[in-house]
């Protein structure tokens, strides 16, 4: 439809080398492209929206999290903190989902100290300086001001009622529920083999478990919706411009997500096979 292209691939933000290098297919896309399309640029220059973003996550008034919060939920928090080896005052300037979102990557990590060789191993990372390295266009679906504003919307209740259910399950595991850095690398290897089907059911599965969840409902739906309406005007734009799009994998394997709106707006989507 129209004649523009879209190479759609699903990222994992966190990565493991075991991801790398990546399939000739899908660097040979993105060569071929002629300008790359994230959620957000993580390198970006502009200063004002990261500002912002700081603005959100932290207290401007005076006030530290102990101010907000019930003295059972910082108690555990405290005790969170210990646990991970950090001193007890961590958290005091952060929101709570700020805190939720930073623990949340601890549960996926076999170690805390993990977590920064995942993030700089993340796709969205690698391609967007593979673009900057090359000079090719970065363009931004939400942009951190949007993403900032979608997180940090929710009322403070709710944050702090989430933020105990987080607390609660790390200092307080489920045995008969799997094991978040088991099930995350689990997904991490499906996405290195290209076993879409595999990861679509592992990934839904856990979401299923996580349905209550607020931050998960958050983190899709809508989003979903805006991304495919920005899509289609990419694809509907004059011209014959090939843009290569990356995306959160669950956006892409989910189902009535990204790829099912683009279908149900007409347009031609195919999974490229090996």
């Amino acid at each position: 439809k129209g004649g523009n292209t879209l190479y759609l691939l699903g990222s994992i933000h966190l990565g493991i080398p075991d991801m790398y290098p990546l399939h000739k297919r899908v660097t040979d896309a993105f060569e071929s492209s002629d300008a790359l399309w994230v959620e957000a640029n993580l390198l970006s220059s502009d200063r004002e929206a990261m500002n912002y973003f700081m603005t959100l996550t932290t207290y401007d008034d005076g006030t530290t999290l102990k101010d907000h919060v019930a003295p059972e939920t910082y108690a555990k928090l405290q005790s969170v903190a210990e646990k991970l080896n950090l001193p007890p005052q961590s958290f005091d300037a952060l929101k709570p989902w700020v805190i939720s979102g930073n623990l949340s990557l601890t549960t996926l990590m076999a170690k805390p100290e993990d977590i920064a060789q995942a993030t700089n191993s993340g796709v969205d990372l690698y391609f967007t300086l593979r673009a900057m390295f090359a000079g090719k266009p970065v363009h931004e679906l939400e942009g951190v001001k949007l993403q900032g504003d979608l997180l940090s919307s929710v009322p403070p209740e709710q944050q702090e009622k989430e933020l105990n259910r987080l607390l609660d399950s790390i200092l307080n595991p489920n045995a008969s529920e799997p094991d978040p850095a088991v099930q995350f690398k689990n997904w991490q290897l499906l996405w290195a083999k290209g076993d879409a089907e595999g990861f679509t059911k592992a990934y839904s599965e856990s979401l299923q478990l996580a349905q209550n969840s607020g931050t998960a409902q958050r983190l899709l739906g809508e989003r979903d919706r805006n991304m495919a309406n920005k899509l289609s005007e990419l694809l509907e734009q004059d011209g014959s411009s090939t843009y290569f799009v990356v995306v959160g994998a669950a956006h892409f394997t989910v189902k009535d997500m990204v790829i099912d709106k683009l279908k149900q707006k007409g347009y031609d989507v195919r999974f490229v096979q090996e």
